[in-house]
């Protein structure tokens, strides 16, 4: 990951690692109100960000024990990470050879 960023010209000064990638993803993940999972409330919510980010859910033992999250209401809130990034151009391949 390192090499790749790098090459991307990003600072290796240890300000940008793949922590941060994660970190992101997480926070975007707590952020999403999908409407495709209208009946999940924040705790569920927290467990399906938990499953997808590989953390433990909590010590609950409701949810430890009990809970558990489809494929599809994983789906549901991969789909609703949004970021405000830039549009990024078509590549023009006449401009790159």
């Amino acid at each position: 990951m390192s090499a790749m960023l790098a090459s991307l010209g990003m600072p290796r000064d240890g300000s940008l690692v793949f922590h941060c990638l994660r970190h992101n993803a997480n926070d975007g993940l707590a952020r999403v109100v999908s409407p495709e999972l209208p009946y999940a409330d924040a705790l569920l919510r927290k467990f399906i960000r938990c499953s997808i980010m590989g953390h433990e859910p909590g010590e609950d033992v409701n949810v430890q024990s009990y809970t558990s999250a489809s494929m599809k209401e994983l789906q549901a809130l991969v789909s609703g990470l949004a970021y405000d990034l830039p549009d990024i151009a078509p590549f023009d391949i006449d401009f790159g050879v």
